[in-house]
């Protein structure tokens, strides 16, 4: 490796340097405060991949630029949960139909926000918000507000080794991140939601159709989040109606973490999955303290909210 691409290299992981400090300082911060607490690392690395997964699509919604952002991400996961657990009702052979179920109805969502956002030019976090809550009804009509216990056998393995120390669902996680930045930086698709992000008006002077590609971000955002309400589903053994709240939250979280930009444009996976251990971490870090539940909502919302400020103050260059 010449001079040339190192210095290449270094440029593009120092951008990741605050967050691997702030995670090293958390789980030394965890260990100092309750001892054993570098025991639960695979428990923290296994639930952080989880929130690296549903990261991806949020990830895309936001490099593709316009400030977009999509708040139907928990809405989905929970879908994604109960769906699995009412259509499965403990049987792994019926995970084959479920699973195109679960794409047919991201793809319904996602096309649904996609629309509002860009043709109809309905603000983001108004458009999908109103649809999170469409998803609630829905899924709260078909369930009638009742739990799921009887899941699928072959999904309790998620929360199991598979390979050394890596358990099922953080070796998910890496094929996920792994697949999704491939397509970003080598194919034609990747490199349009990048130009789309950084500039609207290049994007269509150089042929791109922008409001394909920016509807079909929304579309894999959706598809990806409730293709993970099945795998939570197996790491929890039970759906709740409101298990996939908090993530619409964290997702947002750990992509501004993780170095992508709110304006779009630039970010890249690893960054979210940097993001995802930190939040995954301060949680730790805070319940091991035995901080109320109340009383960390409102601290990662504080944090939440500081990060997304900094993060807009930055100068921007507008199309």
């Amino acid at each position: 490796m010449d001079k040339t691409s190192i210095h290449r290299f270094s440029d593009k992981v120092k951008v990741y340097y605050p967050v691997i400090l702030a995670i090293v300082i958390l789980f030394v911060l965890g260990e100092a405060l309750s001892p054993g607490f570098l025991g639960n690392f695979n428990n923290i690395l296994m639930i952080a991949s989880f929130l690296a997964i549903v990261c991806i699509g949020q990830s895309l919604v936001i490099m593709v630029g316009g400030f977009g952002l999509d708040l139907s991400i928990g809405a989905m996961v929970t879908l994604g949960a109960l769906l699995t657990g009412k259509i499965c009702n403990g049987s792994n052979v019926k995970l084959l139909l479920l699973i195109p179920i679960l794409i047919f109805a991201g793809v319904v969502v996602g096309f649904i926000n996609g629309i509002g956002v860009q043709k109809l030019k309905i603000p983001p976090l108004a458009m999908t918000l109103i649809v999170s809550n469409v998803v609630v009804g829905f899924y709260t009509l078909i369930t009638r507000a009742m739990p799921t216990l009887n899941i699928p056998s072959v999904l309790v393995s998620m929360g199991k080794p598979l390979i050394g120390p890596l358990r099922t669902m953080t070796v998910i996680a890496i094929i996920f991140i792994v697949l999704f930045e491939w397509i970003l930086r080598k194919t034609r698709y990747g490199q349009k939601i990048f130009l789309c992000g950084s500039n609207r008006n290049a994007a269509k002077l150089a042929g791109i159709q922008v409001d394909l590609v920016v509807i079909s971000t929304y579309i894999l955002s959706a598809v990806i989040a409730a293709l993970s309400g099945i795998i939570l589903l197996g790491y929890v053994r039970s759906a709740s109606m409101d298990m996939g709240d908090v993530y619409t939250m964290q997702t947002l979280a750990a992509v501004v973490i993780g170095g992508i930009k709110m304006s779009g444009g630039k970010g890249s996976l690893v960054g979210g999955l940097l993001g995802s251990v930190m939040i995954t971490a301060l949680s730790s870090v805070l319940v091991s303290v035995g901080m109320l539940a109340s009383m960390r909502i409102f601290f990662e919302g504080l944090i939440l909210l500081a990060i997304i400020i900094m993060d807009c103050r930055q100068p921007k260059l507008r199309q």
